[in-house]
């Protein structure tokens, strides 16, 4: 993977996880819709945030990895500081730690970390919803004026 990523800029494992497993997220996560806990995406021009479903019709949650929670959880627990993550379940918070885990060690790559110009860190997991009916997220950048942008993306698509 490792390898892959530094000579092709990208690397695609299928199958990563059972259709059991994706299933189970993907209900979990249209349960966090349902429930309002999802919100519309947003684009951002400048410092400027807005809503334009001709861009951008998605509905999206973030969660993010952490070593401990405020309850003094283990590291397999998302960050008590991220709001909403106290509505990821077991499944989907393993998910989430095993994506930094993997972060981590693509990290420690001096060849992978000079690719992509710097250090891996962070780990947010964006989940997000298309609800069909022409939902659309037009191709974009991640970059922000006042911050580099995303050097790492992992997806899994829970479509079947």
């Amino acid at each position: 993977l490792q390898q892959q990523l530094c000579d092709e800029g990208f690397a695609v494992i299928d199958g990563v996880m059972g259709m059991g497993a994706v299933r189970t997220i993907r209900e979990e996560i249209a349960q966090l819709d349902r429930a309002g806990r999802m919100k519309v995406g947003r684009v951002q021009h400048g410092a400027e945030l807005s809503t334009n479903d001709d861009v951008r019709s998605d509905r999206i949650i973030f969660l993010s990895a952490g070593d401990e929670d405020s309850t003094g959880g283990g590291q397999d627990d998302i960050s008590a500081s991220t709001p909403k993550s106290a509505d990821a379940s077991p499944l989907l918070r393993r998910y989430i730690w095993a994506i930094d885990r993997l972060r981590e060690r693509l990290g420690a790559s001096a060849s992978l970390t000079q690719r992509v110009g710097g250090g891996l860190d962070g780990c947010t997991a964006m989940c997000a919803i298309y609800p069909g009916g022409g939902s659309r997220y037009v191709k974009h950048r991640d970059a922000l004026p006042y911050r580099a942008g995303r050097k790492l993306t992992a997806i899994l698509y829970l479509n079947e």
